[in-house]
């Protein structure tokens, strides 16, 4: 008889998540520059960690989380939309990494950047604070 060994790809999962990711953006970005109130993307543990993230630091009104969906409420200042641009940092081809010290030497400009770190999706604020490094996923502005 013969077994086979099933390996995680990490590199496969991180795609699948990216993807994921991207198309979410995709469907943010766009219901906001129709000035829609709020949209729903799919559902994901790895997305409602991002939103608790962008909610947090004042990108976003809230969300609402039904089976299958996640409604985004999206905020406004001014009749603007409060952030214009979502740049993914990290793809499958290229991973970007920042320790604590290289955070705090970027110049922002009013964004954000988001890390996956050990203790979860955090921001720039947050990595500084702890004094922490991670992954950036993407930076918002």
């Amino acid at each position: 008889m013969v077994t086979y060994q099933v390996l995680q790809n990490p590199v496969g999962n991180f795609l699948i998540m990216l993807r994921s990711l991207e198309k979410s953006f995709s469907q943010i970005q766009n219901a906001q520059n129709t000035h829609k109130l709020n949209t729903k993307i799919k559902h994901s543990k790895f997305i409602l960690e991002i939103l608790v993230v962008l909610r947090k630091e004042g990108f976003i009104r809230g969300f609402s989380v039904t089976p299958g969906y996640i409604t985004v409420l999206f905020k406004y200042l001014n009749n603007k939309p409060v952030f214009t641009n979502i740049s993914i940092i990290s793809k499958s081809s290229r991973r970007v990494f920042f320790k604590a010290s290289t955070v705090q030497k970027k110049k922002l400009n009013g964004g954000l950047f988001v890390f996956t770190t050990s203790s979860g999706v955090k921001s720039n604020h947050t990595v500084l604070d702890k004094g922490i490094g991670g992954e950036v996923i993407f930076y918002i502005s």
